[in-house]
């Protein structure tokens, strides 16, 4: 029983990570448009982008002016949000 597990753990592992390569790929080179880049899928988005797909093109984010604060301001905080996340791994 023990055994049979394992092999079905090794086998769901062995998939997932041909379907990570797959996505890898799909993603190489290509240019990507966010729309909704500050909302939290969005940084989800973004953030799995970046660290899983190194060779990623062009990430273009689509903001608006929210709550008084400029959309530069806006793509700063994400960044800045990433770059901490990155650092307590």
């Amino acid at each position: 029983m023990l055994e049979k597990l394992l092999r079905s753990n090794v086998s769901c592992q062995l998939l997932q990570t041909q379907k990570m390569a797959g996505i890898i790929q799909f993603f190489e080179w290509q240019n990507i448009f966010v729309t909704g880049a500050t909302g939290f899928l969005g940084k989800v988005l973004l953030e799995k982008l970046l660290r899983a797909c190194p060779d990623v093109g062009n990430i273009f984010m689509l903001l608006r002016l929210k709550k008084g604060k400029e959309p530069t301001e806006r793509v700063k905080n994400i960044i800045s949000l990433l770059v901490i996340k990155k650092q307590k791994l």
